[in-house]
């Protein structure tokens, strides 16, 4: 079963699919009133370098937006270093940590919608 934390009227999640099968997927749930958390972003590796990820993304602020959230942030794995890349050419910016900090290389970011 799907968390409920993704469904609407505050959160959504998003599935790609190349014929049938999932290659991609994205989160959105409510971290304040204002304020929505990506969670489970992932494109399968022989998929990326195909735009998908920036779709995707643009797809989730849009989304985002729709549910009044005025930002949205992360946080990333210290290893997703192309990752962490993407996010910041499509405008998230590191914040400090919050809440539970998986590791001390963990990256904390937020992006600014509205």
């Amino acid at each position: 079963m799907i968390d409920k934390r993704y469904y609407l009227p505050d959160g959504a999640l998003l599935l790609v699919c190349d014929n049938h099968t999932a290659i991609g997927c994205a989160a959105i749930q409510k971290f304040n009133k204002n304020t929505a958390e990506l969670k489970r972003f992932f494109i399968q590796t022989k998929y990326k370098g195909y735009n998908i990820g920036v779709k995707l993304l643009e797809l989730v602020f849009d989304i985002a937006e729709e549910l009044n959230y005025s930002r949205i942030r992360l946080n990333a794995s210290p290893t997703l270093t192309q990752t962490r890349s993407l996010f910041r050419a499509l405008g998230f910016y590191e914040i400090p940590h919050y809440g539970i900090i998986p590791t001390e290389e963990t990256t904390f970011m937020e992006k600014i919608l509205v």
